[in-house]
């Protein structure tokens, strides 16, 4: 379970809360705050870092101060699924969440969290992630990141309304389909897959608006390409 840091609240003349950073601020200005998560019942430390380190802006959770904007990092510890994360489900508020280099395959109860709804930036690169799935509470994420996974078809992107940034780079992916439900993405990493063809089809239901798509290190020849920017003019294709 964690334990938050509680800075002093200080008012001034008008009653006015002060910002806690004109105080000392624990492990030194603008450090993380650390945090102790279970897994299979060992103590692992994580941390809630400082997502944006000038606004200096807070929110209250019961007599606890807590940034405006939280990062929970975890990685490098053994993990195959969301559920041995204990108490996650009492974190009352993340906006960027890592989890990296875990061997994570398994997202179920991810979505259901009471924080995923608020959840802004999810990056579960590399892990051992071989579907899509589990993903459909994250209503206000914008970027996702699971490059470097086990993934080899796009599916589920109709439920992330407001995502605009997607990697699916070093995955085994076979082909875009999928990709045109993702109705407000405008950056898309599908480096080293396994795609050799661009299906039309999908090509056409693609978004109007500008939309950047990487995909160097796939077996998509020249041709196809030249194809696909005559169908879809508003398409960059970057194969560096």
């Amino acid at each position: 379970m964690y334990t938050p840091y509680t800075f002093p609240i200080k008012y001034n003349r008008y009653g006015k809360r002060l910002q806690p950073f004109a105080d000392a601020v624990p492990f030194g200005s603008h450090e993380d705050l650390r945090l102790v998560v279970k897994i299979k019942g060992v103590e692992h430390e994580a941390c809630i870092k400082w997502a944006d380190e000038l606004s200096h802006e807070f929110f209250m959770i019961g007599d606890d101060i807590w940034p405006l904007e939280v990062t929970l990092r975890i990685q490098d510890i053994p993990l195959h699924s969301i559920q041995e994360i204990e108490d996650l489900d009492t974190i009352p508020r993340i906006d960027y969440l890592r989890i990296n280099n875990t061997h994570l395959s398994d997202l179920e109860g991810m979505s259901d969290m009471p924080w995923a709804r608020r959840l802004k930036i999810l990056d579960l690169s590399n892990n051992s992630i071989d579907k899509m799935t589990g993903l459909s509470g994250f209503k206000r994420l914008h970027s996702l990141y699971l490059n470097t996974n086990r993934i080899q078809h796009i599916v589920g992107l109709e439920d992330l309304k407001y995502l605009k940034l997607i990697d699916l780079s070093n995955n085994q992916i076979e082909s875009i389909i999928g990709l045109e439900r993702g109705r407000r993405i405008r950056k898309v990493g599908l480096n080293h897959n396994k795609i050799n063809t661009l299906d039309h089809s999908t090509l056409m239901d693609l978004p109007a608006h500008p939309m950047t798509i990487r995909c160097m290190g796939n077996e998509i020849s020249p041709e196809q390409l030249d194809r696909a920017k005559e169908l879809k003019t508003n398409l960059t294709f970057i194969l560096k």
